[in-house]
């Protein structure tokens, strides 16, 4: 055999024990030996050593010393995204005024912070958190922000949207951007967020100041936007009851508007021509996107990744078909 390697009566191997590295061969290239031993400790040090489930109270000082080691992590993603939707409500400007979204290095310190958590235990945890712990409480400090200026209710919230959609929202796409869930991504679930904390907890206050300035053709386009943009937002079907409070709102400033309960016309609340879509919805399989949606076949895999068109799934469908058909008869 050619080679170093055909000069080796037998290939060095090597095993670990108590954290040492140990060679089967006296002689092995010392950086080799140093990048190995490196790699062990590395490996080791990511996560701490399982407790003995016989000594009491191992699990808890287990759970405790994890909790410790990431504890600066959590804290500085937890004010980071605290400090991106921090803003002053000025209700004579269409916004709060335009500030860098991080100062240097600091996007890149976030990102490291993010890839520590996902590469250990509570990385299956960091959508969730930030879904159901994060998102509502600085969600909560936006609204009180709004209620600041009660006297003049769209002015804020047009402020508080245009900060939000111009601001806020791009720069949590970017920090949580290796943050990867099945069913919903970081906007759908921060739009969420600013719908249920936000907006329709103002809903009964906003709809007769809808009502109007819909009379009086003066709806402000930031406020038409934010309610189009909301009701694209789709988490569940059948829609929630939330989903279905935004749709009343969003018939108030839009006309023609076509929704789940029907056709609405003319700024009511209520649909013009109802629709029984809402009365077989349960007889339909619960899906978590909505199933007017045409989605790809199953049959469709990773053995064909350059189908591209309706019509190539198709024919490609019919091929299989076929050959199926063809087969069968060949065996029998």
């Amino acid at each position: 055999m050619a080679g170093p390697l055909g000069r080796l009566k037998r290939l060095p191997t090597f095993t670990v024990s108590r954290g040492e590295v140990q060679f089967s061969l006296r002689t092995v290239d010392p950086m080799f030996r140093l990048s190995l031993t490196r790699l062990v400790d590395s490996s080791s040090s990511a996560s701490p050593t399982p407790p003995d489930s016989s000594s009491p109270g191992a699990e808890a000082r287990f759970a405790a010393s994890w909790d410790t080691r990431f504890r600066q992590e959590w804290a500085r993603l937890r004010t980071a995204v605290q400090e991106i939707f921090h803003f002053k409500a000025e209700p004579r400007q269409s916004g709060s005024k335009s500030r860098p979204a991080f100062t240097r290095g600091q996007l890149t310190a976030l990102h490291n912070d993010i890839r520590v958590l996902l590469r250990s235990q509570a990385g299956a945890f960091i959508f969730e958190y930030y879904q159901n712990t994060l998102l509502p409480t600085v969600a909560c400090l936006l609204l009180e922000e709004i209620e600041r200026f009660s006297s003049d209710l769209a002015a804020s919230l047009v402020a508080a949207w245009t900060h939000f959609y111009c601001h806020a929202l791009p720069t949590l796409e970017a920090v949580f951007i290796q943050v990867k869930n099945q069913r919903t991504s970081i906007r759908q679930a921060t739009l969420l967020a600013f719908r249920d904390c936000v907006l329709l907890k103002l809903a009964s206050r906003l709809e007769p100041l809808l009502d109007e300035m819909n009379a009086e053709g003066s709806v402000p386009p930031a406020i038409r936007q934010m309610l189009l943009v909301l009701q694209s937002v789709m988490e569940c079907y059948p829609p929630s009851e939330k989903r279905l409070k935004l749709e009343s709102l969003v018939a108030r400033v839009v006309s023609p508007y076509l929704g789940h309960r029907g056709l609405y016309e003319g700024g009511y609340a209520k649909p013009v021509i109802p629709s029984r879509e809402l009365d077989v919805a349960h007889l339909r399989r619960p899906s978590v996107v909505d199933p007017r949606r045409l989605t790809r076949p199953l049959s469709v895999n990773s053995s064909t990744p350059h189908v591209e068109t309706l019509s190539d799934l198709f024919c490609l469908s019919a091929d299989r078909a076929f050959h199926r058909r063809v087969g069968s008869k060949d065996i029998l």
